[in-house]
């Protein structure tokens, strides 16, 4: 499931109470915002600060025509935002995350430069926040685009491709097989899963057909995607047979599985141990090991994902239990 406004006490999507001081954390009611005051304090604190560091730094011009100048000063601005997007992932409400995709893909669009791996961090994201069509364009760019003008995430002059609107039912494309590939299979496997979770109840429900007018059916599917990718479109919604969809999808998965295990064999035991059991963060990200790096951006994500997780449990064998 993806993540939605609630409450950071009882989790209600009644939540109407928003904190004065950070403004990312809402609350259900005044009682359960005063429950939550002491456990709250540090990251309120940590969201402000972090806030008027980066504003205070993006006021800030250059009036040196030296490219060594302007470049320590987007040096300095990358490093202020990308620990503001380190605070908001703390955070962890719907609303920080909103914000962190936000300045995060504002990053690499105003500086076309990724000095700090929000490209890998971006497409999670993205699924988190059930923008899976956003995500899934992005992961191709990473793939696709970035290899074909063999993209220097350290070189302003590199221009910055984009691809919009990926057809996130296509097949996934072939990676080289490096570090980075995994978070992007990843988040493509759990991109595929969702979908194919989503086309299966669709299916579901079409045994209802015999029964109801096809109108009411399509009604109520139209309530079932997690997905914006299937809820935005109106053939796959309205489509009364889903057999082919969910062969190819499945097909698909197994095959982005496969790749993960042939790039690090370890990755899918390690992320399933840790979607079980949340991991402290910073453990993750000062690890020098890049599945450890990998972890600390995408484990939340699989965690929120439990059916994805047990699909690829079961898809990558009896071993994951070991």
């Amino acid at each position: 499931m993806s993540l939605s406004p609630s409450c950071n006490v009882c989790g209600s999507s009644k939540a109407f109470v928003r904190c004065a001081g950070c403004k990312v954390i809402l609350y259900c009611s005044q009682k359960h915002q005063d429950l939550d005051k002491r456990g709250h304090w540090a990251t309120c604190n940590a969201v402000q600060e972090s806030s008027r560091c980066m504003e205070q730094q993006l006021r800030k011009r250059s009036t040196a025509n030296h490219s060594q100048v302007n470049l320590l000063l987007s040096t300095v601005r990358l490093t202020v935002q990308f620990k503001y997007v380190k605070v908001m992932l703390g955070a962890d409400s719907f609303d920080a995350l909103t914000s962190a995709a936000a300045v995060a893909r504002n990053m690499l669009y105003t500086y076309q430069i990724d000095q700090c791996d929000v490209r890998l961090l971006l497409p999670t994201l993205c699924l988190r926040l059930g923008r899976d069509q956003e995500a899934y364009s992005f992961v191709n760019w990473c793939i696709l685009g970035s290899r074909r003008t063999e993209h220097n995430w350290t070189d302003f002059r590199q221009p910055y491709p984009d691809i919009v609107d990926a057809d996130a039912f296509g097949c996934p494309p072939a990676t080289t097989g490096t570090d980075d590939d995994l978070l992007n299979l990843s988040s493509m496997a759990l991109l595929k899963l969702r979908l194919l979770l989503d086309i299966q109840a669709l299916q579901q429900t079409q045994s209802f057909s015999r029964k109801l007018p096809q109108e009411l059916v399509d009604m109520v599917k139209e309530y079932l995607p997690d997905t914006d990718v299937v809820r935005n479109d109106r053939k796959i919604i309205r489509c009364t047979q889903y057999i082919s969809i969910i062969r190819d999808l499945s097909h698909q998965v197994d095959e982005v599985i496969q790749a993960v295990t042939q790039v690090n064999p370890d990755f899918w035991p390690t992320l399933i141990c840790h979607a079980r059991v949340k991991v402290h963060k910073e453990t993750l990200v000062f690890s020098e090991e890049p599945i450890w790096r990998m972890l600390y951006y995408c484990a939340d994500a699989w965690r929120e994902n439990p059916r994805a997780t047990d699909v690829t449990k079961a898809g990558c064998g009896p071993w994951l239990d070991g």
